[in-house]
């Protein structure tokens, strides 16, 4: 059973109790929090374990490169199925027509045919054309769309790291 370690399961007692239903396996959210909470929390996770003679897995959940849309006028949007949206590398706030994208490498990676998943999936856009800076897109599903929402590309290799240097 693996249980995830946040601020309101973090401290000894609580830890205690999740080993004591049965958890296992202890997850760290590295996308929140510091190291010092972390370690905090390893060291307690350990020290149980320890004194309860069993065995726990910690898994270091690592935050990863973070792709995402720039902000909008309004903070969001409303992206209709079937209508163009553009993105691109302006620094301009964006609309329910484009918004900028401040990744080079998805430019340099994408290519007609690419489909684009953003707000965690929830938004489908079929990339149309493009090129080093800009991509002009159809919405396949649409759906809101706020501001700083991550951006996915399945089937997409980008050359950047999968460890970032908060990471490491």
């Amino acid at each position: 059973i693996l249980a995830t370690i946040g601020p309101s399961s973090a401290d000894r007692e609580t830890i205690s109790r999740l080993i004591d239903a049965g958890a296992d396996a202890f997850r760290f959210n590295f996308s929140h929090g510091t190291h010092k909470d972390h370690k905090q929390r390893y060291n307690i996770v350990r020290s149980l374990s320890k004194e309860k003679g069993l065995f726990t897995t910690v898994v270091a959940d690592l935050q990863g490169p973070k792709l995402r849309v720039g902000e909008f006028k309004n903070n969001k949007v409303m992206l209709r199925e079937g209508a163009p949206f553009v993105l691109d590398m302006k620094n301009e706030l964006g609309d329910e027509h484009r918004v900028t994208l401040p990744h080079k490498e998805i430019f340099q990676a994408i290519k007609p045919g690419d489909e684009l998943l953003l707000n965690d999936g929830n938004i489908v856009l079929e990339v149309v054309s493009c090129d080093d800076n800009h991509a002009e897109t159809a919405v396949k599903v649409g759906g809101e769309l706020s501001s700083h929402k991550g951006v996915n590309l399945p089937n997409i290799k980008l050359p950047i790291s999968a460890l970032t240097e908060k990471d490491r």
